[in-house]
């Protein structure tokens, strides 16, 4: 129970931090990046992001239909590396996780 918690909180935070305004993975460093018309690239209709932590990893996965903006901008930060060596440094067990990028 507690880690589908702290899977929920850590998406709902990714999500709104990342612009919330067929299956695939997306890694981070993959070097897809918008058009640089300031619109990002279009999301597959659902698709799966690791985060590897210190504690084990966890995969959020994403449906487009849900909050496609969203879904978008996150798919955008995620293959252009923007998460890469980014940092949970707190976790308050069915609250919050807070991050930073070093």
């Amino acid at each position: 129970m507690k880690k589908s918690t702290l899977l929920l909180v850590s998406l709902a935070l990714v999500l709104s931090v990342s612009g919330c305004s067929s299956g695939s993975t997306a890694s981070a460093g993959s070097g897809a990046a918008s058009g640089g018309g300031g619109t990002p690239k279009k999301a597959p209709d659902t698709y799966k992001v690791r985060f590897d932590t210190s504690k084990g990893p966890f995969v959020v996965e994403v449906h487009r239909d849900w909050a496609p903006i969203g879904a978008d901008r996150f798919y955008e930060l995620v293959t252009t590396g923007f998460y890469d060596e980014g940092r949970f440094f707190r976790v308050v067990p069915g609250f919050m996780v807070q991050w930073g990028i070093s």
